[in-house]
């Protein structure tokens, strides 16, 4: 059970930190 909570955190970290640089490459385009 904790080994599962530990891997969806990561997952999520992950997930999120990757669209918040999706977002600050779509605004450094818009920026160019």
């Amino acid at each position: 059970m904790f080994v599962r909570i530990i891997t969806f955190t990561l997952l999520w970290l992950a997930k999120s930190s990757e669209n918040s640089a999706k977002r600050q490459m779509r605004s450094g385009m818009m920026y160019l």
